[in-house]
């Protein structure tokens, strides 16, 4: 079946079935599907094969972000940033585009009948599913990483994490486990994005912590490797995730909350000064 230079959505489905994914949980999906030879029906047909996989009792999700928000703004050239100020959009959780950059899945969810979106602008998850609302149930002001976030309800719920041949640098939800590793100092940033407040836009300044450079300065650590992917790796050397090969694509799939638990004891043993 590796071998296959067509693949439908029916074929997917089942291989991800065999590769491990469980129909009637929550499955938070990243894809890489340049990685994977042609799927006849594209983005589309992959949302029908996980759909085939976990069942009509089963949620799909994924993280969705923001297309040309404006999180660097305060580093942009001022007429840039004067630009932005005078006809930025404000975010709209119904309407605004997720980002290209993680891929056509993201979006393809967001547009799906029946999808639901969390509130922040930056920092959101779109799915689709039974428990859909649940997850992404939140209010603006909620700290979109921490504790009660869609991502804290993800470890609640004891979802799986799919690296549909993404890579694993792209795995969202150890900037939870930054956020709620005993550990201090973290990094924190602020920014402002537009908003809609009583019918108007609004620049709203948010803090969160730094998911740019990583909440901690994990350099002596880690030296010139990724510190996501490291940890990761050092999750799956745990024996927590598995790897399976669909279609000639590296894939990787994860329990949240062994997950989360394993990263959030990496940080804290790194970075404890008790």
């Amino acid at each position: 079946m590796d071998s296959a230079q067509w693949i439908t959505a029916d074929e997917l489905g089942t291989a991800l079935s065999g590769a491990g994914l469980k129909a009637g949980g929550i499955v938070m999906v990243h894809a890489r599907l340049s990685a994977f030879p042609w799927i006849v029906g594209g983005v589309e047909s992959v949302v029908h094969a996980l759909h085939k996989a976990v069942g009509p009792s089963g949620t799909i999700a994924a993280y969705a972000g923001w297309e040309d928000n404006p999180y660097h703004l305060a580093s942009w050239p001022a007429d840039r940033q004067s630009a932005y100020h005078r006809g930025m959009p404000a975010f709209d959780p119904a309407v605004s585009e997720a980002r290209r950059r993680y891929g056509r899945l993201p979006e393809r969810i967001r547009t799906w009948p029946g999808a639901h979106r969390s509130s922040h602008p930056e920092m959101n998850l779109v799915a689709i599913g039974p428990k859909a609302e649940w997850l992404t149930r939140s209010d603006l002001d909620d700290d979109p990483w921490g504790p009660g976030s869609p991502l804290a309800r993800l470890v609640d719920a004891e979802a799986m994490v799919l690296m549909l041949a993404a890579p694993l640098n792209a795995l969202t939800l150890i900037h939870h486990a930054e956020r709620i590793a005993n550990v201090q100092p973290k990094r924190w940033v602020t920014y402002q994005m537009p908003i809609s407040r009583n019918g108007a836009a609004i620049w709203y300044q948010f803090r969160a912590i730094d998911t740019s450079r990583g909440a901690y300065d994990y350099a002596p650590h880690v030296g010139e490797a990724d510190y996501l992917e490291t940890i990761v790796r050092s999750a799956l050397d745990h024996g927590i995730g598995r790897q399976a090969t669909i279609f000639g694509a590296d894939c990787h799939m994860f329990p949240a909350k062994p997950l989360v638990e394993h990263a959030t004891n990496w940080i804290e043993q790194r970075f404890s000064t008790t």
